[in-house]
């Protein structure tokens, strides 16, 4: 993964390992805390922080899930249970059922 600035094209700013991961990747990023989120289908969620001054990212966490998930999405902020600091909810899809985490 790379960071880039778009003003600048010719070099990317950050080059950010990501592994072995089994489809395509897909962002969601949360602007209000600074937080890129990379999903894949049949693999958990990274979590990476994004610095605006330096525009850098650094890995926070992995989040794994038991079974694998065919798609991923984002929810809104206001489902967010902010009294267990809870910062962001995913809606995780798989075959046959669905569930928030």
């Amino acid at each position: 993964m790379y960071v880039w600035d778009g003003r600048f094209p010719e070099k990317p700013l950050q080059r950010e390992a990501v592994g072995n991961l089994p489809g395509h990747l897909t962002p969601h990023f949360d602007s209000t805390v600074g937080l890129l989120y990379l999903s894949s289908k049949g693999e958990g969620i990274r979590v990476y922080d994004y610095t605006e001054g330096t525009r850098t990212i650094k890995s926070v966490s992995e989040v794994k899930t038991e079974k694998n998930q065919t798609a991923v999405s984002l929810m809104p902020k206001y489902v967010c249970d902010v009294d267990k600091f809870e910062v962001a909810r995913f809606l995780k899809l798989w075959y046959g059922e669905n569930a928030a985490f």
